[in-house]
């Protein structure tokens, strides 16, 4: 694919792509050199707005091959150095590199331009899924920009060729994603950023931090090998422990749910604040006998895999391999990739560091390896004695009662603390605080029950006139009980401790109390009610499920007025919809079934209230059957109307989408439908990324746009939502099998057999015949497809007041139940809603009729089937 340096020159004139003068610099380059052609308009408003993820139109070209594509940064703070790094993102993934993306990563901060990829080779070495990672000469325009770091983008093509089927992956962003829950739905998206798989639901990743942060000990011990790949776990984090990767513990890094071994595993990203760097650059030596620094001691999944003897030798066991065959392997690469780098390094201008800063970075880097080796021979480390039965004796201390006594035990005698802090506000994120500790003691004289018992304690005062929480964890040696302990907490809340000193737990008791669960389409809503004549803060008390590690926090400022009651929901959106004058919290991670006990818990875990559930309040919302019937991602290059979507109405009336919302899976992507759009039954709709573009070459009438963002040529996400935000159709489409492979870029559309049918199935669709049918009936319609509507008899039959009509469904479908009287009057219609598929009842009762022969049909917009009842009072 490489040009000799005379024809690829002319190929670039040829292009347009640079001056009719070649840079001097590009003639005496050795590594790939890759060329970007950005109009200057483009490149300012990227300066202006560097932390903004917008794209902007570019020209790629390498070798021989020129590829329309779309640019911006990338990185977090390194967007604000002079030398940016590049995400450059195509159309699709079928090109040279068989990606949609590639990372150009600048390694400003770092004068050997090679940690990060030092760290993904070692990945590899060690036989560990990681990036692809290499070394590129960049041009912007006609100018030299440098030398970059290409780094494979953890996607569905990276899980392709690691042999893995798509599914959850996130990526984990800043230091918050230390595996504990997070106290705020609301941060999940900015901490651990969904790639791939259902984008609005992240309850898989909910369940198995509320695992992690809550299972005793001897749980943790039996079950975690359901959760996550153990030797991956420690694998990584025995790489990332000998190269001392201070910033990777609890941030930049991938959690992927695979769905053949039903676990969590991880993959490696941006290791490059790695062998003896700190993040802004600095070389720090104490990083040569780094044993703990503070995001490794939150780590909630590595601090109790290490706790568990056999997982805890097994990580050692991976250190040792990792410094001396990867150390061995890294010493002749830092050599090679140094030969390789340094001709094209000595001449990039934008570099942080001089020529000599990197050439000294090689005695660096080998003498990180050496050094770090030599201290982690033989060396043990978190061999640590647990504390548990965290006691707390008045989680509400008020004015009057501020003293409260803490307990914890311990395996063995050691040093242990209460950590604390007075002065963190929590009504404002990103503020400075401190923390204070107050030792424990096993002597019987400081409320510890008897000396020697290996029960340690203290008494604790609240500080005069203190109306607020105190958030608090307790220590044994220099670990932290709970593990994450109340790390990261002014910026991102994760569950921890807290003294709620706004009022007393006889307050609450017999006041605040567990009402009604209200459940609609699979979506529970769960009340609880204050009873009593004062407003009361149940801040970081529980909601706890049948399972004791089913623990929903509410979050500070969890305030209940005299007599009003707070929705827990599992979908906001809907809970706005029923009720609208109540306080609703979100997001409700399990599903409360019926027989369940659920639990209201003060902050240390004593029972405020309690309920046990026999049934559940059903809600029930008008839907109509609006379905995605065709999808246009990625246009012919000769038949481009670009992106659009088409919906159907397969209702039997007309419905108003006035206000109705169109996604992808980005939240920030919405059409929202104008106002007076009405779609009659039977009838399409087209929406159009550019409408312009989609009429010329179309003259249908019932179309509209202009979405404000397209369509991806690998697949992804797209959801419809009625005017109340409640979802009304969703699917998530890909490019390759099963899906229909042929819509990618070949002509085709993507295209629905029958509008009845699941349209979430990859089976139901298939490829049109030729640019696809906008507008009108597909032409892979197949009119065999049905409801598969099927009535058993009423029972009983005869009856005297009421009797039970079975039915069952293939598919969703809204269904009428009308009765007649024998002369074909119409008396009753005692149900017309929407049921999913399966078998379902509907109870008719009489008792307002006479006796006699009655009819009754039961009717979708496909099926109509009839039955007869005879009535005897």
């Amino acid at each position: 694919m490489f040009l000799k340096k005379t024809f690829f020159a002319a190929v670039l004139i040829f292009c347009g792509m640079v001056s009719s003068v070649i840079p001097a610099d590009y003639a005496s380059l050795n590594l790939p050199v890759y060329f970007l052609t950005v109009d200057q308009e483009y490149l300012d408003a990227l300066e202006e707005k560097p932390y903004a993820n917008v794209y902007y139109p570019a020209e790629f070209l390498y070798g021989d091959i020129l590829i329309p594509c779309e640019v911006r940064y990338r990185g977090a703070t390194s967007r604000g150095y002079p030398k940016k790094s590049w995400r450059v993102k195509f159309n699709n993934n079928n090109n040279i590199f068989n990606t949609e993306k590639l990372n150009l990563d600048a390694a400003y901060n770092d004068s050997s331009s090679m940690r990060n990829f030092l760290a993904n080779r070692l990945f590899e070495f060690l036989d560990y899924p990681a990036p692809v990672t290499s070394h590129i000469s960049l041009f912007i325009n006609d100018e030299y920009a440098g030398v970059f770091i290409q780094v494979e983008q953890v996607d569905e093509y990276f899980l392709e060729r690691t042999g893995r089927k798509p599914n959850s992956l996130y990526k984990a962003l800043n230091h918050g994603a230390n595996m504990s829950p997070l106290t705020h739905d609301d941060r999940y998206a900015n901490t651990w950023e969904k790639k791939l798989g259902n984008m609005i639901d992240n309850t898989d990743i909910k369940v198995f931090f509320s695992k992690a942060r809550y299972w005793t000990n001897d749980d943790f011990e039996r079950y975690i090998s359901n959760e996550i790949n153990i030797d991956d776990f420690l694998k990584n984090y025995a790489v990332l422990f000998s190269i001392s990767s201070t910033d990777n513990f609890s941030k930049n890094f991938y959690l992927y749910f695979n769905p053949e071994s039903d676990i969590f595993e991880m993959f490696p990203w941006d290791n490059d604040a790695t062998f003896g760097n700190r993040w802004t650059g600095e070389y720090l030596e104490s990083y040569e006998t780094f044993v703990s620094g503070s995001f490794l001691a939150y780590q909630v999944v590595f601090q109790r895999l290490m706790e568990i003897h056999d997982h805890r030798n097994r990580f050692w066991n991976y250190v040792n391999i990792t410094i001396t065959d990867g150390f061995d392997f890294l010493d002749y690469l830092i050599d090679e990739t140094y030969e390789t780098l340094q001709n094209d390094v000595y001449r990039d201008t934008q570099k942080k560091y001089t020529n000599e800063d990197f050439d000294n970075s090689i005695d660096q880097l080998h003498s990180f390896l050496a050094k770090r080796s030599d201290f982690l021979k033989d060396f043990e480390y978190f061999n640590r004695i647990p504390l548990s039965d965290y006691y707390c004796s008045n989680p509400f201390p008020s004015d009057d009662t501020a003293s409260v006594v803490f307990r914890v035990t311990s395996d063995a005698p050691q040093k242990v603390f209460l950590v604390y802090s007075e002065d963190l506000d929590f009504s404002h994120y990103g503020d400075s605080y401190s923390r204070k500790k107050l030792e424990l003691f096993d002597d019987g004289l400081h409320n510890d029950l008897k000396a020697g018992d290996l029960i340690y304690g203290n008494n604790f005062t609240v500080p005069d006139t203190f109306k607020g929480l105190i958030p608090y964890a307790f220590t044994g040696g220099s670990y932290y009980y709970p593990h994450n302990g109340f790390a990261y907490i002014n910026y991102y809340r994760t569950h921890t401790f807290a003294l709620n000193c706004m009022n007393t737990i006889s307050s609450l008791v017999g006041q605040v109390k567990i009402g009604e669960i209200y459940k609609e389409n699979g979506n529970f809503f769960v009340e609880i009610r204050n009873d009593s004549p004062q407003s009361i803060d149940i801040s970081y008390c529980y909601l706890r499920g049948e399972e004791y590690f089913q623990n929903f926090l509410f979050p500070e400022n969890t305030v209940l007025k005299m007599n009003e009651s707070l929705v827990v929901a599992q979908d906001n959106l809907l809970s706005s919809l029923y009720f609208k004058g109540d306080l609703v919290i979100r997001e409700l991670f399990f599903d409360p079934a019926v027989g369940d006990r659920l639990k209201l818990l003060a902050p240390d875990f004593s029972v405020i209230d309690e309920k046990l559930f026999k049934s559940f309040v059903e809600l029930e919302v008008e839907r109509h059957d609006i379905v995605i019937n065709e999808i246009n991602y990625n246009s012919a290059d000769n038949y481009d109307t670009g992106d659009w979507v088409e919906l159907y109405n397969a209702d039997d009336e007309n419905v108003d989408i006035s206000g109705w919302v169109l996604k992808d899976n980005n939240d920030n992507h919405e059409f929202v439908f104008p106002l007076n759009t009405l779609l009659p039954p039977d009838e399409f709709l087209v929406i159009c990324r550019d409408i312009s573009a989609f009429q010329s070459f179309s003259n249908i009438t019932n179309c509209m746009g202009n979405l404000s963002f397209g369509l991806s040529g690998a697949g992804e996400q797209i959801r419809l939502y009625d005017e109340q935000r409640s979802i009304v159709d969703s699917l998530t489409y890909d490019d390759k099998f099963p899906w229909p492979e042929e819509p990618d870029g070949n002509g085709a559309t993507l295209s629905l057999k029958h509008p009845q049918i699941d349209n979430s199935v990859p089976e139901n669709w298939a490829s049109s015949d030729s640019h696809g049918t906008p507008g009108i009936i597909n032409d892979v319609y197949n009119a065999a497809v049905q409801d598969n509507l099927s009535l058993g008899k009423n029972y009983p039959n005869p009856f005297n007041q009421t009797t039970t009509i079975p039915f069952s469904l293939s598919v969703e479908k809204k269904v009428a139940v009308d009765i007649f009287n024998a002369a074909g009057q119409h008396v009753s219609t005692p149900v017309n809603k929407t049921f999913s598929p399966g078998l379902h009842k509907v109870i008719f009762d009489a008792g307002h009729l006479s006796n006699g022969v009655y009819l009754y049909t039961i009717t979708t917009n496909y099926s109509k089937l009839c039955g007869k009842l005879l009535l005897l009072k």
